[in-house]
């Protein structure tokens, strides 16, 4: 029987090291995230203000639920 080694890059092995990310490194990740977390609200505000009633009912939302969510800024939560 084979036995097959596993080894771990040292660009893994780093990640997993749980050490702090230098100042410049974790804002970039910090602005990273934030601007990702805005652009799925803007989208999913649009798309929720695109759907009609039935579909709306079907996914427990009013359409003034709706209306209210899809007409809140992308930095709202």
């Amino acid at each position: 029987m084979a036995q097959t080694t596993h080894h771990t890059s040292p660009s893994i092995a780093f990640l997993g090291a749980h050490q702090p990310l230098p100042l410049v490194a974790d804002l970039a990740v910090r602005a990273a995230v934030m601007v990702t977390k805005w652009r799925i609200r803007r989208n999913s505000r649009r798309a929720l203000a695109q759907l009609e009633d039935h579909q709306l009912r079907d996914i427990g939302i009013t359409p003034r639920e709706a209306r209210h969510e899809s007409n809140l800024w992308f930095w709202q939560p």
